[in-house]
């Protein structure tokens, strides 16, 4: 088990360390947090593009050479949408400190510094070069979005729940705007970032968290930040729901359903909600996959999930274009048996054994705790897993029902498969 030390190392910049030495590898990850806006184009190309040089290393290939000299470690960007946020910045992963002879952790720090602080720069900007082609790779990767279907039918529905949200919004930004980005407001836009945007540092592995702290302290020249993250607002859902469908060339047809449960990971009825979740359609013991998939044979997958920043529900499903009105209405008249209190405490019981097992492995992965961790700092959210899993130990089948209640439909969107493929 991981000892987790959470301090401040200036105004608006949060440090966490997790003290650990069963893993290989540690992790470590800087990153600034931003609200989502609709040019959230600068803030996804400006990693890659600091990722392209430094003044000490100008170009991949010297980068990467440093890079294989330190035992392999890997410094990659990091895009985290969360809530109404966006995280941006470097995430790495590297043998950890028990393993070598060199002070690898220090040396890491210092690049990944060096990349936020001393990028390469022309005439004052940051090269031209490097912006122009990272700005037609972000073009590419929003363009690609849709060939991943199955994700890109969530992406969608969220669009149209949070249309007047921020949370409805591409993390990666807007097409049009992206090609008016160049080296000048670029470099504009990560002087502002620095000296104004909260930081959160990420550290897991064997090195003590005094001495991360201090190597942060004297790596990075931190300026004073009054800001802070953007904070989620949950608006009730629609007088009536939204029904939209949307033709694609795809084989399959694609059913995304979004609900407002008005509960996030601050609510203490949290944990209570993340059982109906697992209930309805979290595991393959789920309502979803044994009634809608293996009885009734109405579509190829089924499953629900919950964001913990907004409070949405999200089930998915992939089906034939002909079973979508009746497998919406089954999906449907699953949640409302569930509300109606017709939940049974083997389910129960068996969802808790699958989150728990769940809540378990994740001290299995550091990157996994990154992810876990930061997140919820960016949104003002801290809470350990074994404070979680106290949580769902002890929710009754009653919390359960209870939370259901709160539990209503906003956005229905099909993704019909078309007839020429």
């Amino acid at each position: 088990m991981q000892t987790t030390f959470t301090s401040s190392l200036a105004n608006g910049i949060t440090l966490t360390c997790m003290q650990a030495k069963q893993f290989k590898t540690s992790v470590l990850s800087v990153t600034m947090t931003v609200p989502l806006r609709k040019n959230n184009g600068f803030a996804a190309i400006l990693p890659h593009v600091l990722l392209r040089g430094t003044q000490n290393h100008p170009n991949m290939l010297s980068l990467n050479r440093e890079l294989d000299m330190l035992y392999g470690a890997r410094i990659v960007p990091l895009i985290r949408k969360a809530g109404a946020n966006l995280a941006i910045g470097f995430i790495a992963d590297v043998i950890d400190e028990r393993f070598t002879p060199i002070d690898l952790t220090d040396k890491v720090i210092d690049l990944i510094c060096e990349l936020i602080q001393k990028p390469a720069l022309e005439n004052g900007f940051l090269l031209s070069e490097y912006v122009e082609s990272e700005k037609q790779n972000l073009i590419d990767r929003i363009a690609r979005l849709k060939s991943d279907t199955r994700s890109y039918v969530v992406r969608r529905m969220r669009e149209i729940m949070y249309e007047n949200e921020p949370f409805g919004l591409c993390e990666y930004g807007d097409i049009e705007q992206i090609k008016n980005i160049n080296a000048e407001n670029l470099t504009e836009y990560l002087k502002q970032l620095i000296d104004t945007s909260p930081m959160q540092i990420f550290y897991c592995g064997s090195v003590s968290p005094n001495q991360i702290s201090d190597k942060f302290k004297s790596a990075f020249s931190f300026k004073k930040c009054n800001t802070k993250p953007a904070e989620n607002i949950i608006l009730p859902p629609p007088s009536e729901p939204k029904y939209v469908t949307e033709t694609m060339p795809v084989s399959q047809g694609k059913l995304a359903i979004g609900l407002r449960t008005n509960i996030t990971a601050t609510d203490s009825n949290y944990p209570a909600l993340m059982l109906f979740s697992t209930i309805l359609g979290g595991y393959t013991g789920s309502r979803l996959f044994k009634h809608v998939r293996e009885k009734l044979s109405l579509c190829y997958y089924a499953s629900c999930g919950i964001d913990k920043f907004t409070g949405s529900m999200t089930i998915t499903s992939g089906i034939e274009n002909k079973n979508a009105e009746l497998a919406q209405k089954e999906i449907l008249s699953q949640i409302d048996d569930m509300k109606n209190g017709n939940i049974t405490e083997q389910e129960l019981i068996d969802a808790k054994k699958n989150i728990l097992d769940l809540l378990k492995s994740m001290n299995d992965s550091p990157l996994t705790l990154e992810s876990y961790f930061q997140s919820g700092i960016m949104n003002n959210i801290s809470l350990s897993l074994d404070k979680l899993s106290e949580q769902i130990q002890q929710s009754s089948l009653e919390n359960v029902i209870k939370v259901g209640q709160n539990i209503e439909l906003d956005t229905v969107y099909f993704m019909k498969g078309g007839e020429n493929i």
